[in-house]
């Protein structure tokens, strides 16, 4: 066996740059204790999170990763988030067990029911035998909600010598025609192939329809002429009838893990679920428009058929997820 200690994991762009990520603020700068406090009452965190994460390490004989690079405390984690006013859903860290493996576990901190449905789909679609995510971040471990422990889901890690999340400027042309086939592929998986644990799982229904989010955008629209001309193009391009497809509902850079073989690895699939044709693609190419090199591959790759013929219900479905996002 590996000594893991000459490895360096990576799963999720929260774990990038955590060598300086957690370093305390200048005197002077960042919240006191009293507003951290409140803030973590508003985010409604479980009080003592940190103790019943402790003692889950020590029930499972779990050990949170070190060396390399020292991952924060469940504590630490938390009130660096609020700090810098980010999310607080989940606390995700690399645990190592008795025998030495490196896994990915993501810890409850809220009871917001919303939170915790979001944690039993994605353990639900990792364990699913017809699941559309990659067999080498399966689950291990699933735990639900209870009143004296965390809920959390245990996944196995890959590790940075395979591959890991890339900043825009890295991620290349080949990157991102790996990771729209990644998608298509998924856009075309019947929904009912899927276990009917998963289907069953009311967050898994369609919250909107592609009508429904284009009225909402033209009623958000403070310009009537610009929400006007936006349903327009809409309309044009067959909003109302896009299909309904299954949809990672995250496809951004964070969750892509670009590994050495030159395949990717979508990882968070805690927002999987129904969506619509070309949701996926419109996010991923918002994350990259910055590289137009790698926006075009992007757009050429989703809007294009393998004889290289235009799709243009996808490039309808592209255009829509672009304009109302």
């Amino acid at each position: 066996m590996e000594n893991p200690e000459s490895e360096n994991f990576f799963i999720g762009s929260d774990f990038e740059g955590a060598e300086g990520m957690f370093q305390a603020p200048p005197e002077g700068e960042g919240l006191n204790q009293e507003a951290i406090d409140q803030k973590r009452r508003d985010a409604e965190i479980i009080p003592d999170a940190q103790e019943r994460f402790e003692r889950i390490l020590q029930e499972k004989e779990w050990t949170l990763v070190q060396e390399p690079i020292a991952y924060p405390t469940l504590n630490e984690w938390v009130n660096f988030r609020i700090e810098h006013d980010r999310g607080t859903k989940f606390y995700p860290c690399f645990l190592e067990d008795a025998d030495g493996n490196i896994n990915f576990v993501k810890f409850q901190l809220s009871n917001k029911s919303g939170y915790l449905e979001e944690l039993k789909r994605e353990a639900f679609f990792l364990a699913d035998e017809n699941s559309p995510t990659d067999n080498e971040i399966g689950l291990i471990e699933y735990q639900p909600p209870d009143e004296d422990s965390l809920a959390f889901l245990c996944a196995r890690a890959i590790p940075f010598s395979e591959g890991r999340v890339v900043k825009d400027s890295e991620f290349s042309k080949d990157n991102a025609e790996n990771a729209v086939k990644k998608i298509k592929e998924l856009e075309e998986m019947p929904i009912d192939s899927l276990g009917q644990e998963v289907q069953n799982l009311s967050s898994f229904q369609t919250k909107r329809t592609p009508g429904q989010m284009m009225e909402d955008l033209v009623t958000r629209a403070q310009n009537q002429i610009h929400g006007q001309l936006k349903e327009r193009i809409i309309n044009q391009y067959y909003g109302e009838e896009l299909r309904e497809v299954l949809v990672h509902g995250d496809a951004k850079l964070k969750n892509i893990v670009c590994k050495k073989d030159g395949q990717t690895v979508f990882v968070d699939w805690g927002t999987c679920g129904k969506g619509f044709l070309g949701q996926d693609a419109a996010k991923l190419l918002l994350d990259v428009r910055r590289n137009e090199e790698v926006g075009n591959a992007v757009i050429q790759a989703y809007t294009h058929d393998q004889k290289g013929n235009v799709d243009k219900e996808r490039a309808g479905g592209l255009l829509f997820g672009v304009v109302i996002s």
